[in-house]
C-alpha cells in the first residue's frame, strides 16, 4: 500500500509541475511577457512617430481644408438606358 501511495504522490507532483511550471519556467514566462508588453507599447509610439515624420499630419490638414467639386454631368446620350 505504501508503494502505491508513493507512486501516486510522484504522479501528482509531476502533474502539478506540468500545470504550474517550475521556477525556471515561471521566470521565463515573466521575461517573455515583459518583453512582449514592452515591444507592443514601444511599437505604438514608433508607428505614431513614423506617421508624423512622413507628413501624415500635413496631408490630413490639406484634406480638411479641401473643397468639394461640383457633381459630374452625365451626357444625355449616356444617361438613357438602351433596351437589351
Amino acid at each position: 500500500m505504501s508503494r502505491r501511495f508513493d507512486n501516486f504522490q510522484k504522479v501528482v507532483k509531476s502533474n502539478r509541475n506540468l500545470i504550474e511550471g517550475t521556477d525556471e519556467n515561471k521566470k521565463m514566462r515573466k521575461i517573455i511577457s515583459l518583453a512582449l508588453i514592452i515591444s507592443l507599447l514601444t511599437g505604438c509610439g514608433l508607428v505614431i512617430r513614423k506617421l508624423d515624420s512622413s507628413g501624415w499630419d500635413e496631408h490630413r490638414q490639406a484634406y480638411e481644408k479641401s473643397q468639394t467639386l461640383p457633381p459630374l454631368e452625365i451626357p444625355p446620350e449616356l444617361a438613357t438606358a438602351k433596351p437589351s
